[in-house]
């Protein structure tokens, strides 16, 4: 299939599924009751930008949903078109972001269904991580689902000063940052090692209990959905708010300086022994 294809029909079987969720009466549970069923229909069909956010932040959905096996196994035709428009995506991004931009862009401007939706809520653009993202699914109900924040406080990535370079290189030369962390960078050694820092955002983790007390866990950020028994889960809903960003405790070892080298790229340097 071409990736108009693939979108189109990825597109027609959410519509659908969203028609037989809506009329088959499905037990459930959402972190957000006052919305009703609604949240969790909203969730399989919200792959847009939304203005002013980060374009990398994705919207998360935490509820649960006990349904049939017509159901299930649309679901699972469902997650295998995310997967396969998420293979073309990443090919057409390793020749062109450009293209890749007019992909997005012919894709729900010719779809009937999202450019109606389109001109009615003024929405322009398609958000590819949020519509290629897995739908989880179980493949029998659970005991209990319990929901809960997980940090795990930041990553550091080792580099070299010429691939420091390279990346402040893809800033503006005009500004005054990038001259000054130039300079800064032109000022070390060669072969110093420095290191990237990335604070990692919470997450949030399912923790999944069966009858049998075999346990499993995952990372949510969508409804799961598995298959309905006579019993509906028990649900620990997620805290209000994430806890605060985790602080690692210090190596004696290999420490990085507690000040950044070069700020915009959130690169550090180790400190000498």
């Amino acid at each position: 299939m071409t990736i108009s294809e693939i979108f189109d029909n990825l597109v027609t079987e959410i519509e659908q599924l969203k028609s037989e969720l809506k009329t088959g009466g499905f037990p459930y549970w959402s972190n957000q009751p006052e919305a009703g069923f609604s949240y969790i229909l909203n969730s399989l069909s919200d792959y847009w930008y939304q203005d002013g956010r980060d374009g990398r932040e994705t919207t998360t959905y935490y509820a649960a949903v006990a349904v049939d096996d017509a159901c299930l196994v649309r679901l699972e035709k469902i997650n295998q078109l995310k997967l396969d428009l998420k293979q073309e995506f990443a090919m057409i991004r390793k020749g062109s972001e450009l293209q890749l931009e007019a992909v997005k862009h012919s894709l729900t401007t010719r779809n009937p269904t999202l450019a109606k939706k389109m001109e009615q809520q003024g929405l322009a653009r398609l958000h590819i991580k949020q519509l290629t993202r897995m739908i989880p699914l179980l493949p029998k109900a659970p005991e209990l689902l319990s929901y809960n924040w997980y940090q795990s406080g930041r990553s550091i990535q080792k580099v070299t000063k010429q691939q420091v370079l390279k990346r402040l290189l893809k800033l503006d030369h005009s500004s005054a940052a990038f001259q000054i962390q130039y300079q800064t960078l032109a000022s070390i050694a060669e072969n110093e090692p420095l290191a990237i820092v990335q604070q990692q955002a919470p997450l949030m983790r399912l923790n999944i209990k069966y009858a049998d007390n075999v346990r499993t866990a995952q990372n949510i950020s969508m409804p799961i959905f598995f298959l309905k028994n006579d019993n509906f889960p028990r649900v620990t809903a997620p805290p209000v708010k994430h806890p605060s960003i985790r602080v690692r405790k210090k190596r004696s070892d290999n420490r990085l300086e507690d000040s950044a080298l070069l700020p915009s790229l959130r690169v550090f340097r180790y400190q000498q022994s």
